[in-house]
């Protein structure tokens, strides 16, 4: 066994701990998608307009769309794996959360491809993007050899990738809100 899955044992072995933390990612991302996502889908987003003008709001809101259903299964995929229960519901929730990620980093990869904010961010969203697609491949790999502890492990990884975009977007919603800078800046 590899020492970052015993460290997460380690950490798992108090299950108030795990639910706790599970629980918390669970909030943070329901908070998150009521206040970033959401707003997207009634055109009130921070970047709407910029979106509609270039055509590429269906791009985002499949993007968004996905993403949120990976950003939900994500914890209670984590729990079902760590504890064993409900597998034949894990299984099912592992393949909408795989078919998620896979439309959620297409869109993604064309977003950054278009984007208007420069390469940089450009190269940054679609880093982040292979990142996601890589360690969820690799966790997808490892259940498919019936390597439990790295897809265990693969899939702690794709969900805090999966937490990269949203920690990102919440930095720069804090900062718009502070009225730090220009949002060139801001990225």
């Amino acid at each position: 066994m590899s020492s970052s899955y015993l460290a997460t044992v380690r950490l798992g072995s108090s299950h108030w701990v795990r639910n706790l933390l599970l629980s918390l990612s669970l909030l943070i991302a329901i908070g998150f998608i009521l206040l970033f996502a959401v707003p997207y889908f009634y055109g009130r987003g921070s970047a709407s307009e910029a979106f509609v003008a270039s055509g590429r709001l269906p791009w985002l809101l499949a993007h968004i769309g996905t993403a949120m259903v990976a950003l939900l299964i994500g914890p209670v995929q984590i729990w079902m794996g760590l504890t064993g229960k409900a597998l034949p519901i894990h299984r099912l929730l592992g393949g909408i959360y795989i078919s998620a990620i896979a439309v959620s980093s297409i869109t993604t990869y064309y977003l950054s491809i278009t984007t208007n904010l420069g390469w940089v961010f450009g190269a940054g969203l679609a880093g982040l993007s292979t990142a996601w697609v890589i360690s969820t491949g690799l966790a997808f790999a490892a259940i498919q050899a019936r390597n439990f502890d790295q897809h265990k492990e693969w899939m702690i990884r794709s969900y805090v990738v999966t937490f990269g975009f949203v920690f990102f977007r919440m930095f720069v919603g804090a900062t718009e809100a502070a009225s730090v800078g220009q949002l060139s800046e801001r990225l």
